[in-house]
């Protein structure tokens, strides 16, 4: 009777759960982070070998050269051309196009003399996580546009990084009545109008320009 009972208890079905699949585990993941973080994490997971990483790095080494050629050409003419440097000023063609150290309080161009720090924080912060989420999301961002968008991050970074070292942003360049500026404004300005005329032309993204 003992035998029959054991085998009668053997023969029960044993319940067991059923195991998640991946995709099911990954959107389970997903359903938990709010808005825009959930939408740069479904880019990120579906960009086949990491091609993101790519785009990333052309944003990257483009901001990187502007930030590097700035703070040189700076290094350079306050050594050289500011109130302890031996020269006062460089004029080419005939003083059409002159190199003189000036100290600008404002924007971009000696603009808005005296401004306040939060324009340049604002707009640091802006080119830089903007042109981070292009490079991390859009998969088809043209590298022209990706060179564009780097460049103009680097020039902010560029006078930010004067206003945070010496409390002001050293300008060199004078171009006829031009304003004077430097690498940073020149890089700033270039990627903007750069960014415009690949949006109107349809070249910001790889599949629009083939």
């Amino acid at each position: 009777m003992k035998a029959g009972r054991h085998a009668e208890r053997s023969e029960e079905p044993v319940l067991s759960l059923p195991k998640e699949s991946p995709a099911a585990a990954v959107s389970a993941e997903t359903t938990i982070i709010p808005g825009n973080e959930r939408e740069i994490l479904h880019f990120v997971q579906n960009d086949p070998r990491g091609a993101w990483r790519g785009r990333w790095g052309v944003f990257g080494a483009a901001a990187g050269l502007v930030i590097l050629l700035d703070q040189l050409t700076k290094w350079l003419v306050v050594r050289e051309l500011g109130p302890a440097g031996a020269r006062q000023s460089i004029d080419i063609a005939g003083g059409f196009i002159t190199f003189d150290y000036a100290r600008n309080d404002g924007v971009a161009f000696g603009l808005l003399q005296g401004g306040s720090w939060i324009v340049w924080v604002a707009v640091t912060l802006g080119l830089v996580i903007g042109g981070s989420f292009v490079a991390a999301t859009v998969k088809d961002a043209s590298t022209v546009m990706l060179v564009a968008l780097g460049v103009c991050a680097g020039g902010a970074i560029g006078n930010l990084l004067d206003r945070i070292l010496r409390g002001y942003v050293v300008d060199f360049v004078e171009i006829g009545r031009w304003p004077a500026f430097n690498v940073a404004d020149a890089a700033l300005t270039t990627g903007l109008v750069l960014i415009v005329l690949l949006q109107l032309l349809g070249r910001d993204r790889e599949s629009r320009a083939a």
